[in-house]
């Protein structure tokens, strides 16, 4: 393990469909002051801006950072991505801009680098539909095209950052992401091209990646355990700090409650999110998000289980079992041969 963090873990909640008049009922603004949650709320393409000032407002005189995270209609790919750049800067700043005519400017935007929605529906439907998968992966892989997007994505950053410079960014994209941190070569940003997502080479504030256990768990039918899965990311977290420093590292846990998948495994014994949090406590991750509030909300024992999250210990993550080893070499063979069809 690196060296342990030397300042207290900053703690983020990110809700993706909690109405933002639900969300400033005094039950939840209470909940999230006492675990000093600070919370990151997505901004939908119908979204009602005036409701989400009055919102923002609201959690920042609880003294708490209040983030926004603005997403496209499915027919624009939902996330942000190599693919939509423009109209997602486009977003970004209708919303800004909406929240500073009110007083109402947040702290934080939060940039959810995935591939379009589409694309993700299909690579779900693998063994059914491997031919789509393999079109659609043949496709990402541009190293040219992924460069060009790079550049593009400084630009709507630093536009972004001019327009508004109290605003922090926060890019965050899925894990396979921190295996490009120390590659050299041919091989750098693979992941990020084949996800899309330019991450590493743009100069966001925050770069972090989600390590949701319980999915990896579940959508791996058995074959990773939830132990397996802290373990590993506690590894690419580790790679995360060494590779973007610790001021600059996030890692997002979970999950606790569906998104936009719909079918999501969610962890029932929040138990596991509470190792998740010691671990990245002992690995030295300083900024640290839960998915999601909504998840948290609808369970009985919320103000129980925000109090043992402040108070957390730091743990140990463990070992692997042999099984995952063995994954993990497959997972090689699969860069390999990605790593060829690329160039």
């Amino acid at each position: 393990l690196p060296l342990r963090a030397k300042k207290p873990m900053k703690l983020r909640i990110w809700s993706e469909y909690l109405g933002y008049e639900a969300a400033m009922q005094p039950r939840v603004l209470a909940l999230l002051r006492a675990g000093q949650l600070n919370p990151i709320f997505a901004v939908h393409h119908e979204a009602d801006l005036d409701a989400l000032a009055r919102l923002v407002v609201a959690v920042q005189q609880e003294g708490l950072e209040v983030g926004v995270w603005p997403l496209l209609s499915d027919a624009l790919g939902y996330w942000p991505c190599e693919q939509n750049d423009d109209a997602y800067f486009e977003r970004v700043h209708e919303v800004l801009d909406a929240l500073s005519c009110a007083n109402a400017v947040p702290d934080l935007v939060a940039v959810d680098l995935e591939p379009p929605f589409e694309q993700v529906e299909s690579w779900r439907k693998f063994w059914t539909s491997p031919l789509v998968v393999w079109r659609g992966l043949r496709r990402n892989l541009d190293r040219a095209r992924f460069r060009e997007s790079v550049q593009r994505f400084e630009r709507g950053r630093q536009r972004l950052q001019s327009s508004f410079p109290g605003v922090k960014t926060l890019a965050i994209t899925l894990p396979l992401a921190a295996h490009d941190l120390d590659v050299k070569g041919e091989n750098l940003s693979l992941w990020q091209d084949v996800l899309e997502a330019p991450w590493s080479d743009v100069a966001w504030d925050y770069k972090g990646i989600m390590a949701y256990g319980s999915m990896v768990a579940g959508y791996s039918g058995g074959m990773i355990s939830v132990h397996d899965a802290r373990v590993i990311h506690a590894r690419l977290a580790a790679r995360l700090l060494r590779g973007v420093g610790r001021g600059c590292a996030h890692v997002s846990l979970g999950i606790t409650g569906t998104g936009k998948l719909g079918d999501e495994p969610v962890y029932e014994d929040l138990g596991e999110l509470e190792r998740d949090l010691g671990v990245m406590r002992a690995v030295g991750v300083s900024d640290v998000g839960i998915f999601c509030l909504e998840g948290l909300l609808a369970r009985d024992d919320a103000e129980h289980w925000v109090r043992r999250f402040v108070q957390v210990q730091e743990e140990v993550p463990g070992d692997l079992r042999m099984r995952t080893y063995v994954m993990r070499i497959f997972a090689q063979g699969v860069r390999l041969g990605l790593g060829m069809l690329r160039r």
